[in-house]
């Protein structure tokens, strides 16, 4: 988290507040020492850390959320946790204005066509890497059409660089989203 967070130190804290919860499974990164990472879930139990994921979030939007707040709300979901985000801002019932998901696609499971008019609300914009090892420019043009033919519409952003949030491109997401 730590090291993930520092991409975002370039935003104005007076006019964008970034709250960055984190999948609480951890793991090693690399063997059995080193640098940590977290995921959201495993294929074990999946459904139930799926309802305990969205719970978690909906009393994290609860805490750091007043509930008159009038400013805009956009997820942003990174690679596992786009599926996650994706999962939560469809069917969380709290204030979501925007679903950013980066390094990723729509979860293979989102419930289609329950979920459309709440997903296109959402604007979803989806932000790829020209160098990401887990995304070839062919695999993301295959995953991205069932969801454009599903009727979901939104906007994609590629960028040079690989599997990770660029700070440039943060800039130009926040600008667009201004």
């Amino acid at each position: 988290m730590k090291f993930f967070i520092r991409k975002f130190q370039g935003l104005d804290p007076a006019t964008d507040v970034v709250i960055m919860p984190e999948g609480t499974h951890r793991y090693y990164l690399h063997g059995q020492e080193g640098r940590v990472g977290a995921s959201w879930m495993t294929k074990e139990v999946r459904e139930k850390d799926i309802e305990d994921n969205h719970r978690y979030l909906d009393i994290i939007h609860e805490h750091f959320i007043p509930k008159d707040f009038q400013g805009h709300i956009a997820v942003l979901g990174f690679s596992q946790g786009a599926a996650t985000a994706t999962r939560w801002a469809a069917e969380t019932e709290k204030k979501v204005d925007r679903l950013i998901l980066w390094a990723s696609v729509f979860p293979p499971d989102l419930k289609i066509p329950e979920r459309l008019e709440r997903i296109n609300s959402l604007r979803p914009i989806l932000l790829i890497g020209d160098q990401d090892q887990y995304y070839s420019q062919d695999l993301w043009i295959n995953a991205m059409t069932p969801w454009r033919q599903a009727g979901i519409d939104f906007e994609e952003l590629q960028y040079s660089g690989g599997h990770q949030v660029e700070a440039p491109v943060l800039d130009e997401l926040r600008t667009r989203l201004s």
